[in-house]
């Protein structure tokens, strides 16, 4: 509720306001999420800098986009695009790894948990005038 991604309805229930969870509002930042993030940022970036180039481990990457030339305006009108747009694209990709999650391989009728995989987007947007 802290971070506008529930509500209480009149029946005491709780009620999803947004389809993704918000981690953050003007004066909190939800903690474990940000830190479970940066915990995944850098085991993948140490993967990629360890990996021996022949390995048959799947191929990690570290992708981005971005642009230092952008007016205030459209740099707000971005963060909003990529917003509606990258969690599009995670829902699509959630529906993908459910829909495969049923080829996992049992061990004692328990599926075995030791294999993780998924993906991670975060938002860049510095204000040179305020040094961020």
């Amino acid at each position: 509720m802290d971070y506008g991604n529930v509500r209480k309805n009149r029946y005491g229930r709780y009620e999803l306001i947004k389809p993704f969870f918000v981690v953050s509002s003007q004066t909190k930042m939800a903690l474990e999420p940000v830190s479970a993030f940066l915990t995944d940022a850098s085991s993948t970036l140490s993967k990629i800098l360890r990996r021996p180039r022949d390995s048959r481990v799947p191929e990690l990457f570290w992708r981005k986009v971005e642009s230092t030339r952008i007016s205030d305006a459209d740099a707000e009108e971005f963060n909003a695009f990529a917003s509606e747009r990258s969690l599009l694209f995670l829902e699509e990709l959630d529906d993908w790894l459910e829909a495969h999650s049923k080829n996992a391989k049992k061990k004692n009728g328990k599926i075995d948990a030791s294999r993780r995989v998924g993906l991670g987007v975060f938002l860049i947007h510095s204000d040179p005038e305020k040094g961020r």
